[in-house]
């Protein structure tokens, strides 16, 4: 994200664009690294996230129940600083976005809560699930509710088929053929995809439009983007797609190049990848649930990816989810023998 930009401009350049995007995911993901250390820290932080995104879901309800963006107005008035996009109405309702910068991100921010909260063992479980519920649908976005269903479906299937080793193995299978079907037997893979991600049709079309517009753009830069270059393409591109990439992938392609694109995916992907029970091993029953848990939302945030664009707070708490897996997967890695509780307990008690 720095060597790309400062290979097409300059790296004054690069560090005043690019290293603000860089920071909010890396500076996340080192700020979990480094601050979680022991064991049950994971845990504690991941309850205390819960909650604290299930205040966030509270406090956007205000804008759908005010009609006007509560929050951004508030901090407008008090610092003269306007934050987040303008306010938006669809299906009569005004879209809620509380603190964070967009209603689509506001509505993944409580999605990701939802299925935090779901898996966790905290207190008040059912008032935070119904406050982040809350904030998915007051959101008025289809990708924050397919991401729900589709995390509360993977976990139900993690749940079901717990003894099953391979399950995951055998769901990635599936998926892969599925991808495979859609390029064999449909004329455009992607209206495919955006027809069954995609509850509205204008947010259908307006994707696939944008995939097919950008897409080669990214092609004629495929190994270091354009950089920012938005005034140099302008006369190719319409104004709307400039104005919002509505892809992560897409995005971070165009301006970063492709292996920008698949470095950032990797730097995901590897952490969930690490098993989370299991021999080898070295994890408390909680703790694997919630690195299953995290892996489980990694992939659904990069499965959205591709109909979303993450930025702002929304990537910032996904550097954070990926940090605290990494966290897990490093405590999972060490080969000293983990004491419950229980057995501590009990030999003190045989001392």
């Amino acid at each position: 994200m720095i060597v790309s930009p400062t290979l097409v401009i300059d790296l004054e350049y690069s560090l005043h664009h690019s290293a603000p995007a860089a920071f909010e995911f890396c500076g996340s993901y080192f700020a979990a690294r480094i601050l979680l250390s022991e064991r049950g820290q994971a845990l504690n932080f991941v309850n205390l996230l819960c909650y604290v995104i299930a205040i966030v879901a509270l406090v956007g309800s205000l804008d759908t129940l005010t009609g006007r963006t509560f929050t951004h107005d508030f901090v407008r008035e008090l610092t003269g600083y306007a934050m987040g996009s303008e306010p938006e109405l669809r299906l009569g309702m005004f879209r809620a976005m509380g603190p964070i910068e967009h209603p689509i991100l506001f509505g993944m921010v409580c999605a990701l809560g939802l299925l935090l909260a779901a898996a966790s063992p905290i207190r008040a479980k059912g008032l935070t699930i119904a406050a982040c519920g809350l904030g998915v649908l007051l959101s008025l976005s289809s990708a924050p509710i397919q991401g729900a269903i589709l995390g509360l479906g993977l976990l139900t299937y993690d749940r079901v088929l717990a003894r099953f080793r391979s399950r995951w193995s055998l769901l990635i299978g599936i998926g892969v053929l599925g991808i495979g079907a859609s390029y064999a037997f449909t004329a455009s893979p992607l209206a495919f995809v955006f027809g069954h991600l995609s509850l509205d049709a204008s947010s259908y079309w307006i994707r696939l439009f944008q995939w097919n517009t950008v897409g080669p753009v990214v092609l004629n830069s495929p190994w270091v983007g354009i950089a920012f270059q938005w005034r140099e393409i302008a006369q190719q591109l319409p104004y709307f797609v400039l104005l919002s990439i509505d892809s992560l992938w897409l995005y971070l392609a165009l301006v970063y190049g492709i292996p920008g694109a698949v470095l950032v995916g990797l730097s995901m992907l590897s952490a969930a990848f690490y098993p989370a029970s299991g021999r080898g091993v070295n994890l408390a029953m909680e703790e694997s649930k919630l690195a299953t848990t995290l892996g489980i939302l990694i992939a659904v945030v990069v499965l959205l990816g591709f109909t979303v664009d993450f930025w702002g707070t929304s990537w910032m708490l996904v550097g954070l989810l990926v940090g605290v897996r990494a966290h897990l997967a490093d405590l999972g890695s060490h080969r000293a023998v983990l004491v419950t509780v229980e057995e501590r307990q009990r030999a003190y008690a045989v001392a």
